[in-house]
């Protein structure tokens, strides 16, 4: 399980309200562009910025 900011995938998932596979498909970057309402949902469960999210 691969993890981002310090979370797990499973962390994320129920932080954001996203699915596992839309979490794992940003993390391996294979052939996925996720929407930004997906990323700033995934910053705001991380307690950071969309910028914060995308520099990383």
């Amino acid at each position: 399980m691969a993890v981002a900011f310090g979370y797990a995938q499973a962390e994320l998932t129920l932080a954001s309200g996203d699915q596992q596979l839309a979490i794992a498909r940003i993390e391996s970057s294979i052939d996925y562009t996720p929407r930004k309402t997906t990323l700033e949902k995934l910053a705001k469960a991380m307690c950071i910025t969309l910028d914060q999210l995308l520099v990383e």
